[in-house]
């Protein structure tokens, strides 16, 4: 795997790096020991469900990850609503579970390839993306290590790399509008996943259960019709170019 050695050419780098320790171990045998500790997530259709309150109202949360693509539905008793990214488009989905075009593509689509591991993956390079050794810094008073992750046709976006795990511990961006933590890392089968997310210090999400599912992940379909009887057919009452069909309107026929 190609990897770049120069910065992404934001100054804000620069506060990073001061007092940087040693780079150890070089990027490449970095993104070896990432991948063997996560598992490749990625190549796995992870289901998760969560439980939080609001307004004394117990709401029920699902999610599905695969790849880039994740299925979200918030359910409060029966009236469920959510979101759906397949990978380059998100969608907001209504009660009837229909997907609607939405915004936020560029940020989520980077936030997805990290924490999915697509970034680590061996064709992350093959696609275009690009990853950017950031030597050591400092966050909250321990050292990390940091990875910029520029993935195709999303925004840049920084990893910190805990040393000692070598689990994805945060994502950021580099204009300090985008922080999240991964915490509560627990082992699912071949994987270590996150039980714990928090979003710019806050917790947004905590997980009930993680399972790796052996069925596909589907897309939103929305109400489907059912019918009662089959179809019949209907007589058209002259031949022509332009076909005359019996129809009743406000009772005229």
């Amino acid at each position: 795997m190609a990897f770049a050695r120069r910065a992404f050419g934001l100054s804000v780098l620069a506060v990073f790096l001061i007092g940087a320790a040693p780079k150890s171990p070089p990027l490449h045998q970095l993104v070896a020991l990432m991948r063997a500790a996560s598992g490749d997530p990625y190549r796995y259709h992870i289901t998760s469900t969560a439980h939080e309150k609001d307004n004394d109202n117990d709401v029920s949360i699902s999610a599905d990850f695969f790849g880039l693509q994740f299925l979200t539905r918030r359910c409060d008793g029966a009236l469920c609503s959510g979101t759906y990214f397949d990978g380059s488009q998100l969608f907001s989905i209504n009660m009837n579970d229909t997907a609607l075009p939405a915004t936020g593509e560029p940020a989520l689509k980077a936030i997805r390839y990290i924490n999915s591991g697509m970034f680590l993956s061996p064709d992350f390079a093959r696609a275009g993306g690009v990853l950017t050794d950031m030597a050591v810094v400092r966050s909250e008073g321990k050292a990390y290590r940091a990875i910029g992750v520029k993935a195709p046709s999303a925004a840049p976006m920084y990893v910190l790399a805990d040393p000692q795990t070598f689990l994805v511990s945060g994502v950021r961006d580099f204009k300090g509008a985008v922080s999240f933590d991964d915490r509560d890392y627990r082992r699912v089968g071949p994987l270590m996943l996150p039980f714990s997310i928090y979003q710019n210090g806050v917790a947004v999400q905590q997980y009930d259960t993680r399972m790796i599912s052996t069925t596909p992940l589907t897309a939103p379909h929305g109400l489907q019709p059912h019918f009662r009887a089959p179809p019949l057919a209907v007589p058209i009452l002259q031949a022509s170019d332009a076909p005359i069909i019996p129809c009743t309107l406000a009772r005229v026929e």
